[in-house]
């Protein structure tokens, strides 16, 4: 992925472990709570970013 050319080792390593925690609490359901955290308004604009960035990665 080319996103993954600008993201520190560390950023990846986080990344993997919270997508290895999502799946194993949500399942095949992972991908769909995370694109519904990066659409919550209630969110601020990071934490959006966040969970897009996370669900783009499962």
């Amino acid at each position: 992925m080319l996103f993954s050319l600008f993201e520190s080792r560390e950023r990846r390593d986080r990344d993997r472990v919270q997508i290895l925690d999502l799946q194993q609490k949500y399942g095949d359901r992972a991908k769909q709570v995370c694109l519904e955290r990066a659409r919550d308004r209630s969110l601020s604009e990071r934490n959006r970013t966040h969970w897009q960035r996370i669900a783009r990665k499962i």
